[in-house]
């Protein structure tokens, strides 16, 4: 009976453990399927994660492929700009370099119608000296030209009685003749009182003189201010006097209205002559 009852105890004890066993066993099983469940889990939204990752990277791939390609873009439009830039560039300096050119051209224009401008300036202030001696030659020549007028009123005033006396002296012949004998030194007294001959003095018509205008050392001729007006001709000969003293003698070369030219006949020379010197016909 005892040993029914150890056995009976003892399978109870076996039951017992083999039930805490087998509980055990089904905790371990159910926590490895939890785990299994846990770690299955898990790893789905660890592959969810690393799907959605990848596609995330996917779609920034794409995305930085794009960029990429917009930046390529972006990169050959600068080139070209760039090109484009150093074309003009290029254009800017070829047009500077003759903007430059063009100013060196100008300046040097500039400075050839700078020295223009001061040649015609002297050539302008010579010529207006040159118009001061002419206006001044102009009226040396009216001056001589009223001398020469008033000369001639002379030389007619001086003509007219000589005509004057010469048709007294006609009329006292005529009138001689017509009277008697007798009458003759009555009528030729009366006429000499009327007429007092001696007070008539006919003298030489005045030569025509004139001046020494300007001295050429270098070729060795003169100018005068007598002209073609003054009855001056190619070749005639002019004495040059200084008061009442003898210079010598030139030849007309060239003659004008007012004035004419005329070489030094030697032994005649341009170190002797001077301006202001006077000049005669030479008779």
């Amino acid at each position: 009976m005892r040993n029914n009852f150890s056995k009976t105890k003892k399978s109870k004890s076996e039951g017992k453990v083999l039930t805490v066993f087998l509980i055990i066993i089904a905790v371990l099983l159910v926590t490895m399927t939890a785990a299994a469940v846990f770690f299955l889990y898990q790893e789905k939204e660890s592959r969810e994660k690393a799907e959605t990752a990848q596609e995330n990277l996917t779609v920034k791939v794409d995305g930085l492929e794009k960029d990429i390609n917009q930046v390529k873009k972006e990169k050959f439009l600068l080139e070209e700009k760039n090109k484009e830039a150093d074309d003009k560039i290029n254009g800017l300096l070829d047009e500077l370099e003759l903007e430059q050119g063009l100013r060196e051209e100008m300046k040097k224009e500039a400075a050839s119608l700078n020295e223009k401008l001061e040649e015609a300036k002297a050539a302008r202030q010579e010529a207006e000296k040159k118009n001061e001696d002419i206006v001044k030659f102009q009226e040396e020549i009216s001056q001589l030209q009223s001398q020469l007028d008033k000369i001639l009123e002379e030389k007619k005033a001086l003509e007219e009685k000589v005509q004057e006396q010469i048709q007294i002296e006609k009329n006292r012949v005529g009138v001689s003749q017509l009277l008697p004998s007798d009458g003759s030194q009555q009528s030729s007294d009366t006429l000499e009182e009327k007429v007092d001959l001696s007070k008539i003095v006919v003298s030489p018509l005045k030569a025509v003189e004139g001046l020494v205008l300007s001295v050429d050392v270098d070729t060795e001729f003169v100018i005068v201010n007598l002209g073609s007006k003054k009855g001056i001709n190619m070749g005639q000969i002019l004495s040059v006097n200084r008061g009442q003293e003898y210079l010598g003698d030139i030849q007309v070369t060239r003659v004008q209205p007012e004035m004419s030219a005329a070489d030094l006949i030697p032994p005649f020379s341009s170190r002797v002559v001077r301006k202001n010197d006077q000049v005669v016909i030479k008779p």
